[in-house]
């Protein structure tokens, strides 16, 4: 599929085994992706790596997330997963969904691997992405989906205190504020960028981005009008999943899941490619040759004035179209 990489796919050992995408974290210059086998005897995490975001290796590394009674947490049962570096640590928010019940944990873990549980998040059920290495008036700040796209505050990040008032409204996002699920956040040198997908008219999944101003995280400075990327057609009778979405090198990466198939990886956009350009943005600068079109005496029919040019480059050439007067208004 055009744009689209397999970055997981279902093994064939005599019978079709496939793999659960679970989250996908950037760190360390690497894309580190969390998955688990569901036909396994034993189900455990497993983690994939890869250096471009693309290509990825499996690790020998296995992965274990530890409740707050220090008993590992199955990864069926964990309905999400979200990642967040603060300062030396690493952060997992994470799901649990028993019966119709999600709760929300948090944990933290130094090398990735051993994940201990610090307590149950209070003030919100909805998951959402903690803003890595990132501060507002020394609290940490979390956007979700609650109702649109909030915002929260918190000072451990397990205590949220969650605005009422969402960062997206009908005049300012105009697709609708119904199915927003947050995908991720980052600082960057323009403000904070927020990933995010709808369900569309079509069944499938569109993706927008915000920015939002660093000093106020609660304006909103620029929101994607149209769909960055959507999911293919041919996904939307398939069970298609998010698994995560992260900053590397420059460039936002989507992961997606098909279930009873693969994982695949798309760019969504660079980060620099127009993302919250305003026109104020774009600075000309005058050509110190200036003027390249001015009246000549020797002609008559423009040696009074030339004006209302037009361009167009055709073979390596520039060509002009103008009008122009003559001594005699010709």
């Amino acid at each position: 599929m055009a744009g689209l990489t397999e970055v997981l796919q279902k093994l064939k050992n005599g019978r079709e085994h496939t793999y659960r995408g679970m989250g996908v974290y950037g760190a360390n210059r690497k894309v580190y992706l969390f998955y688990y086998t569901p036909w396994a005897a034993k189900d455990t995490f497993r983690l994939a790596v890869s250096t471009d975001g693309f290509n990825f290796g499996k690790s020998e590394l296995q992965p274990t997330v530890y409740n707050e009674a220090k008993k590992p947490v199955p990864p069926e049962h964990i309905s999400s997963m979200s990642f967040s570096k603060q300062k030396k640590s690493h952060r997992l928010m994470y799901g649990v969904k028993k019966n119709v019940i999600t709760s929300l944990h948090l944990a933290s873990s130094n090398h990735l691997t051993q994940w201990i549980t610090k307590g149950k998040v209070a003030g919100t059920i909805q998951p959402g992405v903690i803003i890595p290495s990132f501060t507002h008036e020394k609290k940490y700040v979390m956007i979700c989906s609650l109702s649109g796209i909030q915002i929260g505050y918190s000072s451990d990040m397990i205590n949220w205190s969650i605005k009422r008032n969402p960062l997206l409204n009908v005049k300012n996002f105009p697709a609708g504020l119904e199915n927003l699920v947050v995908e991720a956040a980052f600082p960057t040198q323009k403000g904070i960028l927020v990933v995010f997908h709808k369900k569309n008219s079509s069944g499938g999944k569109s993706v927008y981005m915000a920015l939002l101003e660093q000093e106020n995280p609660e304006a909103v400075i620029w929101i994607s009008k149209k769909p960055l990327w959507e999911t293919p057609a041919e996904w939307s009778a398939k069970g298609t999943y998010h698994v995560g979405t992260v900053l590397h090198e420059d460039k936002i990466i989507g992961y997606w899941g098909i279930r009873e198939e693969a994982i695949w990886a798309t760019v969504y956009t660079l980060l620099n490619a127009g993302i919250g350009r305003k026109k104020s943005d774009i600075k000309l600068q005058k050509s110190p040759k200036n003027p390249v079109l001015v009246p000549r005496k020797e002609y008559l029919w423009e040696s009074s004035a030339t004006f209302n040019p037009a361009a167009l480059y055709e073979n390596g050439k520039v060509h002009l179209v103008y009008r122009a007067i003559g001594d005699q208004y010709l």
